[in-house]
């Protein structure tokens, strides 16, 4: 192993060692294979859902949203504008968040707007009973305090988490998220 993971290797009792990534972007991969050995599996996506006791249900819902006439591209940042400021995909979003609850799922809406992320706290504060905000503003000592807000929450318990992309990403850890609404696009 390479630097810091080096020596918790060297602590384990087994011969099996989990890499998630094998390919480093420094380039140093290789020494992982010559610490570690040849890989002995490999998994992807595909793999995985199969063999996983839940099944993955993509819904798509399609919207009366019109782009405005341009006479070139329409800028990004302008496209966002009205996505997150269209009130009738809005409350679609909405009604479809309320009917998640009441069949007690644990739905995370991820967006990439402030704004809209503010326009859902406010319309659904009455609503949902535990309504969490997750932003990527937020500090460190905040961040660690929602995720302790997060984890003492009791598993029965109705709870909405509302978060910015930049928040919710690789490393989020929540078990009881089930269900994943995107208000808006994603690369």
């Amino acid at each position: 192993m390479y630097g810091r993971n080096k020596g918790i290797v060297n602590l384990l009792n087994s011969p099996v060692v989990l890499m998630v990534t094998l390919t480093r972007k420094d380039g140093k991969h290789p020494i992982v294979l010559m610490q570690c050995g040849p890989v002995r599996f490999k998994t992807d996506a595909r793999m995985q859902a199969k063999s996983r006791p839940f099944q993955q249900v993509i819904i798509l819902r399609y919207t009366d949203l019109k782009l405005p006439d341009s006479d070139g591209e329409t800028p990004i940042q302008q496209l966002y504008a009205l996505l997150s400021q269209d009130e009738s995909r809005n409350n679609m979003i909405f009604v479809d968040l309320l009917k998640a609850l009441e069949i007690g799922r644990s739905p995370i809406l991820l967006t990439d707007r402030i704004d809209h992320l503010e326009y859902f706290e406010t319309k659904l504060k009455g609503f949902a009973k535990i309504i969490i905000v997750l932003r990527g503003d937020m500090g460190k000592k905040q961040r660690q305090a929602i995720q302790a807000r997060i984890h003492s929450i009791p598993a029965d318990a109705e709870r909405l988490i509302l978060a910015t992309g930049r928040f919710v990403g690789e490393g989020f850890d929540d078990a009881r998220f089930d269900t994943l609404y995107l208000a808006m696009p994603i690369s």
